[in-house]
C-alpha cells in the first residue's frame, strides 16, 4: 500500500513587502469621517482654512499636520483629539493585521522622489517595498473601522427624564 506523499509547504516567494505610512492612515481615516459627515474636500479644507489641494494631499499622506491643525480636524468632525488617534491607532492594527508594516517615513531611494508618484511606487518596488495608496488603503480602513465611525457619529442617546412624580 503507498503512504499519501505530504509535500513540503513552500515557502513563499520573496516579493515586495506592503506598508502604509502613519501620514497615509491619518488621512484616510479623516477621509472617512469627513464623508461620513457628508463634507466635500472642499468644504472641509474651507473649514480647516487650507487650499482644496493641501487637504487632498493631507488626506493622501502627502502632506502632514500640524497638531494644530489635528486638533481643529477633530474639532471639526466633532470627534474630539483622542477619539480621532483612537482610529488612527485602530486603522494601524488593521494595517499590520494583513501583514503589512506600518512607518513613520516612505522607502525612499532619493530626497528627490516624491512620496506617490510612479517613480517612488516603482523604486519601492524595486527595493522590496510598495506602498498601500489611496483607494486600497480605504477600502480596507473603512470596512474595518466602520461601525467604529458609525458609533463615533451617532449621537448618545439622552437619558430618559426621571417621570417619576413625588
Amino acid at each position: 500500500m503507498n503512504e499519501p506523499q505530504i509535500n513540503e509547504p513552500q515557502k513563499p516567494a520573496d516579493g515586495p513587502k506592503l506598508y502604509a505610512t502613519r501620514s497615509a492612515i491619518l488621512g484616510t481615516v479623516l477621509a472617512l469621517a469627513r464623508h461620513k459627515m457628508g463634507l466635500t474636500q472642499a468644504q472641509f479644507a474651507q473649514a480647516m482654512h487650507v487650499a482644496p489641494s493641501t487637504w487632498s494631499r493631507i488626506e493622501k499622506g502627502d502632506t502632514s499636520l500640524s497638531v494644530e491643525q489635528l486638533r481643529e480636524a477633530a474639532e471639526v468632525l466633532g470627534l474630539g483629539i483622542t477619539k480621532l488617534l483612537e482610529l488612527v491607532t485602530e486603522g494601524e492594527h488593521t494595517v499590520q493585521q494583513v501583514g503589512a508594516e506600518v512607518r513613520s517615513k516612505p522607502k525612499e531611494a532619493s530626497s528627490q522622489t516624491t512620496r506617490g508618484s510612479a517613480a517612488h511606487i516603482a523604486t519601492g518596488f524595486l527595493n522590496g517595498f510598495f506602498p498601500m495608496l489611496g483607494a486600497g488603503l480605504g477600502a480596507l480602513l473603512g470596512q474595518a473601522l466602520e461601525s467604529k465611525l458609525n458609533a463615533a457619529f451617532t449621537p448618545d442617546p439622552k437619558p430618559e427624564a426621571d417621570t417619576k412624580k413625588d
